[in-house]
Parts: C-alpha cells; structure tokens; sequence
C-alpha cells in the first residue's frame, strides 16, 4: 500500500494505492485506517481508509482509479477474475443487515442529490464571500 503526505492542499485528498496485478487507488479519504503504511499487505475486505469528502470534492464519496502497465484503464473493460459469492448461509443475515441502508440509498434520486450538492456549493460560496468582505473591511481600517 501506498499513501501520501498528509495535506490539505491535494485536489484528491489522503489516497492510498494498492498494489497487485492490478494496482487500484482509492482517493478523497477522510484518514487512512490504523496500522496501514506504505508497504503494508492488506487482503480483500480489509478497511485501509475512511470514506470523506476532502480535497476538491463536493460530497462524500470514494473515487477509485484502476491501474495497469502504470497507465490507469477502465476496469470494466479488464478480464478479471471473480471472488466466490457469498455463500448462502451468509447470504440472509447479509441482506437483513444492509436493507434499511438499501432502502434509503434506493430512494436518492439524481434530483435531489443534484439539489443537495447545488446548495452546499452555493453555501460555500457565500461563506467565502463573507471571508473575503471580511478580510477587505479589516484591511481598510
């Protein structure tokens, strides 16, 4: 695993990139998880960072970039080996556990995200107005 320096100043956020046939990337993250450095093995379904929305983003969320050859491809369009599915015993209690989270991810529609981002925009923009009118009335006097 790889991660960068800690700063503000990255459009992309703390990332981290794991390595493998494939080497995937995974940016815009509040923190990496504990324990996790560059050089770290880590297995699948292992937690290395937290989902944020630092850097230039406008709403949590993670971005995850697929590389090859050091070039970054459309994972989609890779011939990828697939893990087992869930076992069915499993299958159940996984899907009892997650229903409340599907429901309410199943109801945001595009709209109301869009809303919702449009008017944190908007939020932040009169913030950094207000900042500005600010810092130019304390110049002045």
């Amino acid at each position: 695993m790889q991660s960068p320096p800690k700063s503000s100043q990255q459009p992309s956020g703390d990332f981290a990139k794991v390595d493998g046939e494939y080497k995937t990337q995974y940016l815009h993250m509040s923190k990496i998880a504990k324990g996790m450095k560059r050089g770290t093995r880590v297995r699948q379904g292992e937690v290395i960072g937290y989902v944020s929305s630092t850097g230039l983003a406008t709403g949590p969320h993670v971005c995850c970039r697929f590389w090859k050859d050091g070039q970054q491809v459309d994972p989609l369009r890779q011939k990828l080996s697939f893990s087992d599915p869930l076992p069915a015993p499993y299958k159940k209690q996984f899907m009892s556990a997650t229903a409340a989270v599907r429901s309410t991810l199943e109801r945001i529609t595009y709209a109301e995200h869009n809303i919702a981002v449009q008017k944190q925009k908007k939020l932040d923009r009169e913030a950094l107005q207000a900042r500005v009118l600010q810092d130019l009335k304390q110049g002045f006097n």
